[in-house]
């Protein structure tokens, strides 16, 4: 059975990830407007597909916590430690484990690494996707900078032709 933590924990992921897609649905319809330009439809829709593979890891990510305990694997994992602690509380050796453990340990350990691994996935993805918010605002930093200085060039050229036009 799947403790309720884990299922809560599951749900908010499977909802996040549904209204994020949706999310990103709406801004690839707005990337494909007349009214962008080339460089911020290609940022848009690289930041859809971005958030898309965040979505679908959030829901791999849910499925594989509900895996993790409707599939027992935290209890045969927990049953394996417990053998472990009693030996060394006894002071005894600890008893070598059968093939059935050992291949079942594996098992174990490898599924808790994909879920480090889809976990790190998702950090990356955020990292990028922060990189790629960084790159966007200062490229249009840049822009209303150079916007604005071609502003005042054109404003002083105005008043200096007025200026001019006042002295003769």
């Amino acid at each position: 059975m799947v403790p309720v933590g884990a299922a809560v924990l599951a749900v908010i992921l499977l909802a996040l990830a549904s209204v994020f897609g949706y999310r990103q649905v709406v801004v690839w319809r707005r990337s494909r407007s007349a009214d962008t330009d080339e460089a911020d439809r290609s940022y848009l829709r690289r930041q859809a597909v971005r958030r898309w593979v965040g979505c679908a890891l959030m829901v791999v990510l849910a499925g594989l916590l509900v895996g993790l305990f409707s599939l027992g694997i935290v209890e045969r994992l927990d049953r394996l430690r417990e053998v472990v602690l009693e030996a060394r509380r006894a002071g005894r050796e600890v008893p070598p484990l059968d093939e059935a453990d050992q291949r079942f340990l594996r098992l174990g350990l490898a599924y808790l690494g994909i879920i480090v691994a889809v976990v790190l996935a998702l950090f990356v993805l955020v990292w990028l996707d922060l990189a790629a918010i960084r790159s966007y605002g200062l490229r249009h930093r840049k822009q209303i900078q150079s916007d604005r200085r071609a502003m005042l060039e054109r404003e002083l050229a105005a008043w200096r032709r007025q200026q001019d036009g006042l002295r003769n």
